[in-house]
């Protein structure tokens, strides 16, 4: 089988839903041979055909590309028309085949020309008669087709859930509300009254023609497709409900219809089934065409319940005496944007009780955002204009000495200024001396700091002045480690060899 291109797939889809297509790619419902335009909001739904995608005025058109939806969203505007589409088709056909069935059962004399595999549901549904045949007519006629709480199938998308025990994210849940109905306790199919073997003959009918009806959650159908999950498991869930119905109208097709109405009408396609089974061939098809208005698909929970269907039952059904009026479309008043009041400042004039238009709310908070930053600017320009920049303090990286000749050496003595000497003039006192021979200050190493100058003493004896020092005090060495000199007429010579 070959990959079909975009538009074959999607006309494929529209006649499961018994929908056609124009020569001009638009999109109508078929009805006993009648069309009529198939509508989403008051736009035509078309097909994404080159022209309708060249043509920059959509207006008046929606584009059915359900295969762009997004994966996080639930069911678009598009979808959910063609679900309503497909459940009208599904609801009509298993309506007419139940007419039929039903007829077949009560007309005995067509009994001896059934087949084997034809006779079979005689048995399960052999307290049938004309009562019963005209009860379901009139239970049809209660089950107007829009709504969707009466119905014989129903299927609606659920965002994740699980199928056989199987976590999926998305599930087709297929339902079968008359069937629900029948087997509530009372006498009586949406308050018409009935006996109970009409029940008994309805129930056994839906369950020869659904097998296993009865087991919740049979025909429910899930998606982990990455291309489209809501399309793919609504199409998955479609085909559990096209499979029996199309057996059946295969199994009876020389029994069903007429000349009006051929069983072939009955005959649901599925043309497109190999190809949903992998989507991924399609991917290049898809992204030819770009997402389009109503496609996007909802973000919360796709809805449970569908839109109402436009299309009515057959005319060979008991129809309503008149037609429910819609109800006129009210325009709700746009809902104005409340904007939050500045917060005052003391420059700002007070709010009034009036609101205010945007555009001058804006330019309000604007000027009263400019004059609070001209007010910080001018204070911290008064504050901090005389305060140097603080630079950041360092620490020094400590290394480990190098030792040399079997000592750590020391650092250097950074470069000293002379104190402020004073000569007295006595020749004895200490300050005269390093004032007048730096050869001293050299031996003595360096001039003293000020925390090593001792405050000023009495002129008194050498004696006296050493015992009233500590006997280690704890300051510089007087003689750093330096290379051995030799002393040279009772002194050691200074460090550049020249005697001052």
């Amino acid at each position: 089988m070959t990959t079909p291109n975009l538009i074959e797939l999607y006309k494929w889809l529209m006649q499961t839903a018994n929908l056609v297509v124009t020569s001009d790619n638009l999109v109508s419902g078929k009805l006993m041979n009648q069309t009529m335009p198939v509508l989403i909001k008051g736009k035509r739904l078309a097909l994404p055909s080159p022209e309708h995608l060249a043509n920059p005025d959509k207006s008046q058109i929606v584009l059915f590309h359900p295969l762009a939806e997004s994966i996080t969203r639930g069911e678009s505007e598009v979808l959910e028309k063609f679900r309503s589409m497909l459940m009208v088709r599904f609801n009509l056909v298993a309506a007419e085949l139940m007419l039929q069935l039903l007829s077949i059962a009560i007309s005995t004399d067509l009994h001896a020309q059934l087949a084997p595999d034809q006779s079979e549901f005689l048995s399960k549904v052999k307290n049938a008669d004309d009562k019963t045949y005209d009860l379901f007519k009139k239970v049809l006629a209660a089950m107007p087709s829009d709504q969707t709480a009466r119905r014989i199938i129903t299927i609606f998308l659920k965002k994740t859930g699980s199928v056989g025990g199987k976590r999926h994210k998305r599930v087709g849940v297929v339902t079968f509300p008359l069937y629900q109905e029948l087997k509530k306790d009372g006498n009586d199919i949406y308050g018409i009254k009935c006996r109970v073997k009409d029940k008994e003959t309805l129930i056994a009918l839906m369950e020869f023609m659904f097998p296993q009806i009865d087991v919740e959650g049979s025909y429910h159908r899930g998606s982990d497709s990455d291309v489209a999950p809501n399309l793919d498991a609504l199409m998955q869930a479609s085909l559990a409900v096209i499979a029996p119905l199309n057996d059946l109208t295969s199994t009876f097709e020389n029994q069903l219809g007429d000349e009006t109405n051929p069983a072939t009408d009955l005959a649901i396609n599925c043309e497109w089934e190999r190809t949903f089974d992998n989507l991924g061939v399609m991917l290049s098809e898809i992204r030819k065409v770009p997402m389009q208005a109503g496609n996007e698909g909802s973000s919360g929970e796709p809805p449970v319940v569908a839109q109402p269907a436009t299309t009515a039952m057959p005319a060979s059904y008991p129809q309503p005496t008149a037609p429910v009026a819609p109800a006129p479309i009210v325009q709700a008043a746009p809902v104005p944007v409340v904007v939050p009041a500045p917060v005052a400042v003391p420059s700002a004039s007070p709010v009034s009780g009036a609101r205010q238009p945007l555009d001058g709310f804006l330019a309000q908070r604007e000027a009263e955002r400019a004059m609070q930053q001209q007010h910080q600017e001018a204070w911290m320009t008064a504050t901090h204009r005389q305060q140097p920049p603080v630079q950041p303090h360092r620490q020094p990286v400590y290394q480990q000495p190098t030792v040399t000749n079997g000592y750590y050496p020391q650092a250097p003595a950074p470069q000293q200024q002379p104190p402020h000497l004073v000569h007295t003039g006595r020749g004895l006192d200490f300050n005269s001396v390093l004032a007048t021979n730096p050869s001293v200050v050299y031996a003595t190493g360096g001039y003293p700091t000020p925390q090593q100058q001792a405050p000023m003493q009495q002129q008194g004896s050498r004696w006296a002045n050493q015992q009233s020092q500590p006997m280690y005090p704890q300051q510089q060495p007087m003689y750093p480690q330096q290379g051995y000199q030799q002393p040279q007429g009772g002194y050691y010579p200074p460090a550049n060899g020249r005697l001052v």
